[in-house]
């Protein structure tokens, strides 16, 4: 990933608990790759992108993070290479904030039905790259 070009959009996904706060870490481990129980965000830029449930449900839920690969609360697991967009950085901004913003509420973010992982399919496809890979998409779909 240090080598890659800045335009290389990496899908950054993570494991929604630390395996230390888990009584069977390794059957819990394997339940959540079967399953696809993970937080997800882009990267793109050397920024991440996520989408969260704010305090204010009037607040937009895209959150940008220059710290990408770390997380307050989950845990890292792996990037995915979702190849190079041909869009400049600040028309990677002019998306989010033209295309998305709007769509993309606080108060829209749902557990199920509308979370990190439908905003990452929604921004990796206005981006023209690869599609979120079906592994990380498993829990959300069977919801």
């Amino acid at each position: 990933a240090l080598c890659a070009p800045l335009n290389t959009v990496f899908l950054n996904v993570y494991d929604l608990a630390a395996a230390a706060s888990i009584p069977n870490a390794v059957l819990c481990n394997s339940i959540v790759k079967t399953f696809g129980a993970f937080h997800a965000a882009v990267e793109v830029y050397g920024e991440e992108w996520g989408f969260y449930k704010q305090p204010d449900p009037e607040q937009c839920g895209i959150c940008r993070s220059r710290h990408s690969r770390r997380h307050s609360v989950h845990v890292y697991r792996q990037s995915v290479n979702l190849g190079e967009t041909h869009f400049l950085d600040w028309e990677v901004w002019k998306i989010i904030r033209e295309e998305l913003a709007d769509r993309w509420p606080s108060s829209r973010y749902d557990l199920i039905h509308c979370n990190c992982i439908h905003f990452a399919e929604a921004l990796v496809e206005l981006l023209e790259v690869k599609p979120v890979p079906p592994w990380v998409k498993g829990l959300h779909e069977t919801g």
